[in-house]
């Protein structure tokens, strides 16, 4: 078979490999997360972009459940009992696989999720979930430009 023909197989196989999306909900790590009977983000919710995670006593719990934030600043993710949360054990998944900003767990940092909002956002809620070895649950965050 010709080197050339070869290649261009390779190269096919590998770009195409590289460019399937990651799978969502349906198969993917969020596939046995119950979704929650909030359906979108209320006025009223807290404005503050600061959501805490309990992991106490085998649980996973956030509050507020829905929070609202500007574009181009950060959602950062307190995770309670201090100190009880080993590195790579609290992962942020988004729903949509086109919302890959949304995507982070506590690798740096144990107790803290750190997130950058784009500056170039819809106004709009967005769904992501928040899974351990054990729990799932999905939040949601309004982002206001």
């Amino acid at each position: 078979m010709n080197k050339k023909i070869l290649f261009v197989l390779a190269l096919n196989w590998i770009l195409v490999g590289c460019s399937q999306a990651p799978t969502a909900p349906d198969g993917g790590p969020l596939a046995n997360c119950k979704p929650q009977a909030i359906k979108s983000c209320k006025k009223n919710d807290p404005q503050a972009p600061t959501v805490n995670l309990n992991t106490r006593n085998g649980k996973l719990e956030a509050k507020p459940y829905c929070v609202r934030a500007e574009e181009g600043t950060q959602l950062v993710f307190r995770l309670t009992p201090s100190g009880k949360n080993p590195l790579n054990t609290v992962e942020i998944i988004p729903k949509d696989p086109n919302h890959k900003w949304l995507e982070a767990s506590n690798s740096i940092l144990q107790d803290l999720i750190i997130i950058d909002i784009p500056s170039d956002l819809d106004d709009d809620d967005y769904y992501y979930g928040v899974k351990t070895n054990t729990h799932c649950i999905d939040p949601r965050i309004h982002i206001k430009r």
